[in-house]
Protein backbone atom coordinates (compact mmCIF):
# COMPACT_ATOMS: atom_id res chain seq x y z
CA UNK A 1 0.00 0.00 0.00
CA UNK A 2 1.50 3.32 -1.08
CA UNK A 3 0.95 5.26 2.13
CA UNK A 4 2.18 2.39 4.31
CA UNK A 5 -0.44 2.98 7.01
CA UNK A 6 -0.77 0.18 9.55
CA UNK A 7 0.04 -3.49 9.04
CA UNK A 8 -1.49 -5.71 6.35
CA UNK A 9 -1.94 -9.41 7.05
CA UNK A 10 -2.87 -11.85 4.28
CA UNK A 11 -4.60 -15.12 5.16
CA UNK A 12 -4.46 -18.04 2.73
CA UNK A 13 -5.86 -21.55 2.46
CA UNK A 14 -3.79 -24.70 1.88
CA UNK A 15 -3.86 -24.09 -1.88
CA UNK A 16 -2.09 -20.74 -1.47
CA UNK A 17 -5.20 -18.71 -2.30
CA UNK A 18 -6.02 -15.50 -0.42
CA UNK A 19 -9.21 -15.93 1.59
CA UNK A 20 -9.04 -12.80 3.76
CA UNK A 21 -6.90 -9.78 4.61
CA UNK A 22 -6.76 -7.29 7.44
CA UNK A 23 -5.99 -3.99 5.73
CA UNK A 24 -8.51 -1.38 6.90
CA UNK A 25 -10.24 -4.02 9.03
CA UNK A 26 -10.79 -7.74 8.53
CA UNK A 27 -12.14 -8.50 5.03
CA UNK A 28 -13.13 -12.00 3.95
CA UNK A 29 -13.01 -12.64 0.22
CA UNK A 30 -16.21 -14.15 -1.10
CA UNK A 31 -16.57 -16.37 -4.16
CA UNK A 32 -13.50 -16.82 -6.34
CA UNK A 33 -10.30 -16.74 -4.30
CA UNK A 34 -7.14 -14.90 -5.34
CA UNK A 35 -4.18 -17.12 -6.22
CA UNK A 36 -0.82 -15.99 -4.86
CA UNK A 37 2.09 -15.93 -7.31
CA UNK A 38 5.80 -15.37 -6.88
CA UNK A 39 6.43 -11.63 -6.82
CA UNK A 40 9.57 -11.64 -8.96
CA UNK A 41 7.87 -13.98 -11.48
CA UNK A 42 5.01 -11.48 -11.74
CA UNK A 43 7.42 -8.63 -12.34
CA UNK A 44 9.04 -10.62 -15.15
CA UNK A 45 5.64 -11.32 -16.77
CA UNK A 46 4.96 -7.58 -16.76
CA UNK A 47 8.36 -6.77 -18.26
CA UNK A 48 9.59 -5.27 -14.99
CA UNK A 49 12.30 -7.80 -14.17
CA UNK A 50 14.84 -4.95 -13.86
CA UNK A 51 13.02 -3.97 -10.67
CA UNK A 52 13.30 -7.41 -9.05
CA UNK A 53 15.36 -7.58 -5.86
CA UNK A 54 16.27 -10.19 -3.27
CA UNK A 55 15.16 -7.74 -0.57
CA UNK A 56 12.84 -4.77 -1.07
CA UNK A 57 12.93 -1.40 0.66
CA UNK A 58 9.77 0.70 1.03
CA UNK A 59 11.11 2.95 -1.72
CA UNK A 60 11.49 -0.08 -4.04
CA UNK A 61 7.90 -1.16 -3.38
CA UNK A 62 6.49 2.31 -3.99
CA UNK A 63 8.25 2.56 -7.33
CA UNK A 64 7.09 -0.95 -8.27
CA UNK A 65 3.50 -0.10 -7.31
CA UNK A 66 3.64 2.87 -9.66
CA UNK A 67 5.25 0.81 -12.45
CA UNK A 68 2.65 -1.99 -12.17
CA UNK A 69 -0.17 0.58 -12.28
CA UNK A 70 1.40 2.06 -15.40
CA UNK A 71 1.45 -1.39 -17.05
CA UNK A 72 -2.20 -2.11 -16.28
CA UNK A 73 -3.44 1.33 -17.33
CA UNK A 74 -1.57 1.16 -20.64
CA UNK A 75 0.66 4.20 -20.08
CA UNK A 76 4.09 3.92 -21.69
CA UNK A 77 7.19 6.09 -21.56
CA UNK A 78 7.76 8.26 -24.58
CA UNK A 79 10.31 10.87 -25.60
CA UNK A 80 7.36 13.21 -26.16
CA UNK A 81 5.15 14.43 -23.33
CA UNK A 82 1.53 15.44 -23.84
CA UNK A 83 1.33 18.97 -22.48
CA UNK A 84 -2.22 18.53 -21.19
CA UNK A 85 -0.97 15.67 -18.96
CA UNK A 86 1.45 17.96 -17.11
CA UNK A 87 0.61 19.81 -13.90
CA UNK A 88 2.85 22.18 -11.96
CA UNK A 89 3.22 21.76 -8.21
CA UNK A 90 3.98 25.23 -6.83
CA UNK A 91 5.60 24.95 -3.39
CA UNK A 92 6.31 28.65 -2.90
CA UNK A 93 3.18 29.08 -0.74
CA UNK A 94 3.77 26.02 1.43
CA UNK A 95 3.94 26.49 5.18
CA UNK A 96 7.50 27.15 6.30
CA UNK A 97 9.17 24.11 7.84
CA UNK A 98 12.75 22.90 8.25
CA UNK A 99 11.55 19.50 7.04
CA UNK A 100 11.00 20.85 3.50
CA UNK A 101 13.74 23.48 3.32
CA UNK A 102 15.40 21.52 0.51
CA UNK A 103 12.42 21.74 -1.82
CA UNK A 104 12.49 23.24 -5.28
CA UNK A 105 10.01 26.08 -5.90
CA UNK A 106 8.30 24.21 -8.77
CA UNK A 107 7.82 20.56 -9.72
CA UNK A 108 6.61 19.50 -13.15
CA UNK A 109 4.52 16.34 -12.87
CA UNK A 110 3.22 14.12 -15.67
CA UNK A 111 0.14 11.97 -15.12
CA UNK A 112 0.97 8.26 -15.00
CA UNK A 113 -2.39 6.64 -14.30
CA UNK A 114 -4.67 5.18 -11.67
CA UNK A 115 -3.37 3.17 -8.75
CA UNK A 116 -4.55 -0.38 -9.48
CA UNK A 117 -4.07 -1.31 -5.82
CA UNK A 118 -6.16 1.49 -4.27
CA UNK A 119 -9.41 2.78 -5.73
CA UNK A 120 -9.31 6.52 -6.39
CA UNK A 121 -5.53 6.84 -6.17
CA UNK A 122 -3.53 8.45 -8.98
CA UNK A 123 0.20 8.47 -9.75
CA UNK A 124 2.30 11.25 -11.29
CA UNK A 125 5.99 11.25 -12.15
CA UNK A 126 8.45 14.10 -11.79
CA UNK A 127 9.59 14.79 -15.35
CA UNK A 128 13.00 15.96 -14.10
CA UNK A 129 13.61 13.26 -11.49
CA UNK A 130 12.94 9.65 -12.47
CA UNK A 131 13.33 8.51 -8.84
CA UNK A 132 10.47 10.63 -7.52
CA UNK A 133 6.79 9.69 -7.21
CA UNK A 134 3.80 11.97 -6.67
CA UNK A 135 0.46 10.57 -5.53
CA UNK A 136 -3.11 11.70 -4.86
CA UNK A 137 -5.39 9.40 -2.87
CA UNK A 138 -9.17 9.18 -3.12
CA UNK A 139 -9.60 11.88 -0.46
CA UNK A 140 -7.38 14.42 -2.23
CA UNK A 141 -4.39 13.86 0.06
CA UNK A 142 -1.17 14.54 -1.88
CA UNK A 143 2.38 13.36 -1.31
CA UNK A 144 5.56 13.91 -3.32
CA UNK A 145 8.52 11.70 -2.47
CA UNK A 146 12.02 11.88 -3.84
CA UNK A 147 13.23 8.29 -3.51
CA UNK A 148 16.79 8.95 -4.71
CA UNK A 149 19.06 6.94 -2.42
CA UNK A 150 21.64 8.95 -0.49
CA UNK A 151 24.34 7.72 1.88
CA UNK A 152 24.06 8.75 5.52
CA UNK A 153 27.48 10.44 5.56
CA UNK A 154 27.65 10.91 9.34
CA UNK A 155 27.04 7.21 9.96
CA UNK A 156 29.48 6.26 7.21
CA UNK A 157 32.22 8.45 8.69
CA UNK A 158 31.68 6.98 12.16
CA UNK A 159 31.15 3.31 11.30
CA UNK A 160 32.18 2.80 7.66
CA UNK A 161 28.72 1.37 6.91
CA UNK A 162 26.82 2.51 3.80
CA UNK A 163 23.30 3.10 5.09
CA UNK A 164 20.91 4.68 2.60
CA UNK A 165 17.92 6.91 3.17
CA UNK A 166 15.36 8.68 0.99
CA UNK A 167 16.05 12.38 1.45
CA UNK A 168 12.86 14.30 0.79
CA UNK A 169 9.09 14.25 0.91
CA UNK A 170 6.38 16.91 0.99
CA UNK A 171 2.65 16.42 1.44
CA UNK A 172 -0.69 18.12 2.06
CA UNK A 173 0.18 18.84 5.69
CA UNK A 174 2.35 21.73 4.47
CA UNK A 175 -0.51 23.35 2.52
CA UNK A 176 -2.04 26.57 3.81
CA UNK A 177 -5.82 26.82 3.75
CA UNK A 178 -7.25 28.60 0.71
CA UNK A 179 -4.06 28.47 -1.36
CA UNK A 180 -3.79 26.81 -4.77
CA UNK A 181 -0.82 24.52 -5.32
CA UNK A 182 -1.56 22.78 -8.62
CA UNK A 183 -2.29 24.10 -12.09
CA UNK A 184 -1.98 23.01 -15.70
CA UNK A 185 1.34 23.81 -17.36
CA UNK A 186 -0.10 26.34 -19.81
CA UNK A 187 -2.16 28.25 -17.24
CA UNK A 188 0.78 28.30 -14.83
CA UNK A 189 3.01 29.93 -17.45
CA UNK A 190 0.33 32.37 -18.66
CA UNK A 191 -0.53 33.51 -15.13
CA UNK A 192 3.11 34.37 -14.47
CA UNK A 193 3.60 36.33 -17.67
CA UNK A 194 5.53 33.65 -19.52
CA UNK A 195 3.21 33.33 -22.49
CA UNK A 196 6.24 32.98 -24.77
CA UNK A 197 7.04 29.69 -23.01
CA UNK A 198 3.59 28.16 -23.57
CA UNK A 199 4.09 24.91 -25.48
CA UNK A 200 2.12 23.08 -28.15
CA UNK A 201 0.26 19.79 -27.81
CA UNK A 202 3.49 17.87 -27.10
CA UNK A 203 6.80 18.76 -25.51
CA UNK A 204 9.98 17.06 -24.24
CA UNK A 205 11.73 16.75 -20.89
CA UNK A 206 14.48 19.01 -22.28
CA UNK A 207 11.96 21.82 -22.83
CA UNK A 208 10.53 21.30 -19.34
CA UNK A 209 14.05 21.45 -17.88
CA UNK A 210 14.71 24.81 -19.57
CA UNK A 211 11.36 26.19 -18.38
CA UNK A 212 12.06 25.01 -14.84
CA UNK A 213 15.50 26.63 -14.87
CA UNK A 214 14.16 29.99 -16.11
CA UNK A 215 11.27 30.07 -13.64
CA UNK A 216 13.50 29.05 -10.72
CA UNK A 217 16.11 31.69 -11.56
CA UNK A 218 13.36 34.31 -11.76
CA UNK A 219 11.90 33.20 -8.42
CA UNK A 220 15.31 33.31 -6.69
CA UNK A 221 16.03 36.76 -8.17
CA UNK A 222 12.76 38.03 -6.68
CA UNK A 223 13.72 36.69 -3.24
CA UNK A 224 17.13 38.38 -3.40
CA UNK A 225 15.50 41.62 -4.51
CA UNK A 226 13.00 41.48 -1.64
CA UNK A 227 15.78 40.85 0.89
CA UNK A 228 17.79 43.80 -0.46
CA UNK A 229 14.70 46.02 -0.15
CA UNK A 230 14.21 45.00 3.48
CA UNK A 231 17.89 45.66 4.28
CA UNK A 232 17.61 49.12 2.73
CA UNK A 233 14.70 49.90 5.08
Amino acid sequence: MFLGIGKTLIITDLDNRIVAHTWNGYVEIEGKKCQLTNFNWKLKKLGLERMARRNYSMADLKQIQCAISKCYTGVYNSSYIKTSNVIVFDTTKCLISEDIDGRRPYYFLEYVGEDVFNTGGHFYRDILNKNAIAYFDQNGYFIYEDLTKMVNEELYNNTGECVYFEPFSIDSHYFASGESYFSSLDSFLMNRGYSELVLGEYTTSYNIMNICRELTESFLAEIISDKDSLLAL
